[in-house]
């Protein structure tokens, strides 16, 4: 190899191999052997908690899915599930005013809503909403936070039927979300 194939060998590649390093070496938002999702730069961490269930990445093709849970085993059907999404807001919205905002959009999407209240969980605000979608037989719990411009919704879903055996686990993930202190908003 002469001195001028090295050279753009080197130029070529250099920069392939300098992000490839660097992104073995940052650290990695989601810690699946731990079964913890930790973001410093979204501001928030949550996991498993005592739940028994996995925590997944999520799919490439959902940007705004952060992490997924799910459960070990189906009662019947596809298991239950636990999405973790991340909406960017373009000013700071209080939790009443995020959640108001899409209130009227569940009943578009076939959900009728079950229940919708402010709660705290573990010391925090947040909003709970349960839905039921009337024609798949498909049961939705989820809880809202918001802190600034970013708010974090926990999904859990499951069927109709399996749903207050999903519950729990669904409960344990939830108490297990903090925001972290030093967040980058």
């Amino acid at each position: 190899m002469n001195l001028k194939s090295l050279f753009v060998s080197f130029v070529l590649l250099g920069p392939l191999l300098l992000l490839s390093f660097l992104g073995w070496t940052l650290p990695r938002p989601l810690s699946l052997e731990q079964g913890q999702f930790v973001s410093p730069t979204l501001g928030f961490q949550i996991s498993a908690g005592q739940s028994g269930w996995r925590l997944e990445a999520p799919p490439e093709s959902l940007p705004s899915i952060v992490t997924i849970f799910k459960s070990p085993q189906p009662q019947t059907g596809l298991p239950a599930t636990a999405t973790v999404r991340v909406d960017h807001l373009e000013s700071p919205l209080t939790l009443a005013q995020y959640v108001r905002r899409w209130m009227q959009d569940y009943h578009r999407f076939g959900f009728d809503i079950l229940q919708n209240q402010p709660i705290r969980v573990e010391g925090q605000e947040a909003f709970l909403l349960d839905l039921l979608h009337r024609e798949e037989e498909r049961q939705l719990r989820q809880i809202v936070f918001v802190k600034e411009k970013t708010a974090v919704i926990l999904t859990c879903r499951d069927q109709q039927s399996n749903f207050n055996q999903s519950l729990p686990a669904c409960n344990e993930i939830a108490r297990q979300f903090r925001w972290l202190s030093s967040s980058a908003q």
